[in-house]
């Protein structure tokens, strides 16, 4: 961060705006890293305003899309939407492929999120010609990641093994650690649901490993509710009491309502294995309440989604219909 402080006030003193914004953009990333998702928010819609007073479509997508990452992940799905039909509009209007797939993939995310899979897997598509075109490796390595969830939480654990098993050979090719470690533990959920334990106990692990090198903290907080699920199989308590409370830690910073939903559903489950049944009852209610909560926001939140998908598919329509008409 004082390498980037130092960086933004010269820039800053030269009026250079496209770098002031790509390093305001670099303080959003820290920050999203961090689980800091309101900072990273502020300094995000910074860059934009930057990129606004000077025309700059390009960076402007990115920032659209960023903010909607973050209001995403703070489960605030309406205005991640917002953001994302911002960045598709734009991408659209200049006919760019690159980021006519960095949104798609971000909005198949959002329809994921919502449970809507067959539209997450049309974005991840979409998302996913795009890359391969441009022989984006790395990308097509995050859609086919994004796809094997999708499988996943259609319980076709064998078609999400494929997909995730490719993510992670390409990801390795690419040495491209950091992101392995969502892939990784991706592998470890699909195998525990096959009840294949070992192999589930190798890869939650290797992520949590990776994850922990690189303070990724959401993705630490997943993987010890994974661990935690584990242990709490395998009738290990202690090391599931372990995970259970490096979770617990990690969520108070994070403030993320999904992870702390699941993180109760396991609290429940481990009270009750050790016979601690008033404790077990009363995660239980809080999991029941915040669920219940979730279930309300989610259901309007769909109602919300199905207009502005319902319009984007009209304004395609009707660009189509335009173009054809003027060739």
């Amino acid at each position: 961060f004082n390498h980037l402080d130092s960086m933004l006030h010269f820039f800053t003193a030269l009026k250079d705006s496209s770098i002031q914004s790509d390093i305001l953009n670099e303080y959003g990333y820290f920050n999203y890293k961090l689980g800091n998702f309101n900072k990273s928010i502020h300094y995000y819609q910074h860059a934009l305003k930057i990129d606004e007073a000077v025309s700059d479509t390009i960076r402007m997508i990115g920032r659209f899309n960023s903010i909607g990452m973050m209001y995403l992940a703070k489960g605030l799905n309406p205005l991640a939407i917002q953001y994302y039909t911002e960045a598709l509009a734009l991408a659209q209007t200049i006919h760019r492929p690159k980021s006519i797939a960095f949104v798609s993939n971000s909005i198949g995310l959002l329809m994921y999120e919502m449970e809507q899979y067959s539209k997450a897997l049309a974005y991840y598509r979409t998302a996913l010609r795009a890359w391969t075109s441009l022989q984006d490796t790395l990308r097509m390595a995050y859609a086919y990641n994004n796809k094997g969830q999708v499988y996943y939480d259609l319980q076709q654990y064998d078609n999400a093994l494929i997909y995730f098993r490719q993510a992670k050979q390409w990801k390795e090719d690419l040495n491209e650690h950091q992101s392995l470690a969502t892939t990784l533990h991706n592998l470890g959920s699909a195998y525990l649901a096959l009840d294949s334990i070992t192999q589930a106990s190798n890869y939650l692990h290797e992520s949590y490993t990776i994850a922990d090198t690189y303070e990724d903290k959401h993705e630490l907080a997943t993987v010890s509710n994974d661990l935690a699920a584990l242990y709490l199989h395998t009738e290990n308590y202690p090391r599931a009491r372990y995970y259970l409370n490096t979770a617990h830690l990690l969520i108070e910073e994070l403030g993320s309502r999904m992870v702390l939903l699941e993180y109760w559903r396991l609290e429940a489950q481990y009270h009750e294995a050790v016979g601690q049944l008033a404790k077990a009852l009363a995660f239980q209610k809080q999991w029941a309440a915040l669920q219940d909560s979730l279930y309300h926001e989610e259901r309007l939140q769909v109602v919300e989604l199905q207009a502005a998908y319902s319009l984007q598919q009209e304004e395609q329509a009707r660009k189509s219909a335009e173009a054809e008409r003027e060739t």
